[in-house]
C-alpha cells in the first residue's frame, strides 16, 4: 500500500494550485483521502517559519488522532514546491514545542 501523500506549496501560493496534482496523483491510483493539500499563510510578514512548523505540527497531530496519518519512519511522502521546503524542513529540524515532543524528528534519507 502506497503512503499517504502530503502536499505544500510556495510562497504567495495556495493549496489551490496543487489540485490539479492531487487529481493526477489519484488517476495513478492514490485514494483521494490519501492525499493531502497542506495550506499556511504564506505572505504574512509577522509569520515565521517557526510558527509555520509548529502549525503544520499540530495539523499532523490532529490527523494521527483522527486516524488519517501514522508518522512512523518513512510513513508520510511529502511534495513541496519553493518556501514549502523550509517549512517542512523547519518542522523536521526544530523541536519548538518539546513539551508536545517532536513526532516527526529528522530522518535520514534511506540508501
Amino acid at each position: 500500500m502506497a503512503n499517504p501523500v502530503l502536499i505544500l506549496h510556495g510562497w504567495s501560493d495556495s493549496a489551490k494550485s496543487f489540485e490539479p496534482l492531487k487529481d493526477w496523483l489519484v488517476a495513478r491510483g492514490r485514494p483521494s483521502k490519501d492525499v493531502f493539500l497542506g495550506n499556511y499563510e504564506s505572505m504574512e510578514d509577522h509569520v515565521t517559519f517557526d510558527d509555520l512548523a509548529d502549525g503544520l505540527q499540530t495539523r499532523l497531530e490532529e490527523m494521527v488522532k483522527a486516524g488519517e496519518i501514522t508518522l512512523a519512519p518513512f510513513s508520510l511522502d511529502v511534495i513541496v514546491h519553493s518556501t514549502g521546503a523550509p517549512v517542512i524542513g523547519t518542522g523536521c529540524a526544530t523541536t519548538s514545542r518539546p513539551s508536545a515532543g517532536a513526532i516527526w524528528p529528522p530522518v535520514p534519507s534511506p540508501g
